[in-house]
């Protein structure tokens, strides 16, 4: 989605809680974390505020946040690759 120019990712569950994590699934999952590293973004939000620092946002009211935007990518894939390699011991 873009807004005045910007484009908005709206990110809203990248975990597996509890999941059992079969072949198809893990690999759902990961075709998921490539298209998000992908997606370009300015502006990024998430189902809960402090996946995005929505209380320093909203004080500054500078929601772009690109680098932000990868981070959170980057530490849900490795919390998912943990839950993987844990799930095949």
């Amino acid at each position: 989605m873009t807004a005045g120019g910007k484009h908005v990712v709206f990110v809203c569950s990248t975990t597996a809680p509890g999941y059992t994590l079969s072949p198809p699934l893990v690999d759902e999952f990961r075709q998921t974390f490539r298209l998000l590293s992908a997606m370009p973004c300015d502006i990024f939000l998430a189902s809960h505020g402090s996946f995005f620092d929505l209380d320093r946002k909203r004080k500054t009211r500078d929601f772009v946040d690109p680098e932000g935007y990868q981070r959170f990518v980057a530490r849900a894939r490795a919390e998912f690759e943990k839950q993987v390699t844990s799930a095949q011991r």
